[in-house]
């Protein structure tokens, strides 16, 4: 797996940490900020299974006020179409 955050010129890509993550340890995190609008403050993480109810239970703490507009637009812009075809 490559992504985008990795230009390289020559040479085999640099594989991400969750790619090489046996124990499942590695959360990946991730911003739109960046590649929509710098505006945008929405990010992203993909928790492995035994952190994603303390991660849901801390952003509940700290932050509950996140924007549902934006959330719902970047839901849509980032789903499958019907055909199964990625944007």
């Amino acid at each position: 797996m490559t992504y985008d955050g990795e230009f390289r010129f020559e040479g085999r890509p640099v594989e991400s940490l969750k790619n090489l993550d046996c124990a499942g340890l590695v959360a990946y995190v991730g911003t739109f900020s960046k590649t929509l609008s710098p505006d945008l403050r929405l990010g992203y993480v993909v928790p492995p299974a035994t952190l994603a109810e303390p991660l849901w239970c801390a952003k509940q703490t700290g932050d509950w006020h996140s924007c549902l507009l934006t959330q719902s637009i970047c839901g849509a812009c980032t789903r499958p179409m019907p055909n199964g075809v990625g944007r």
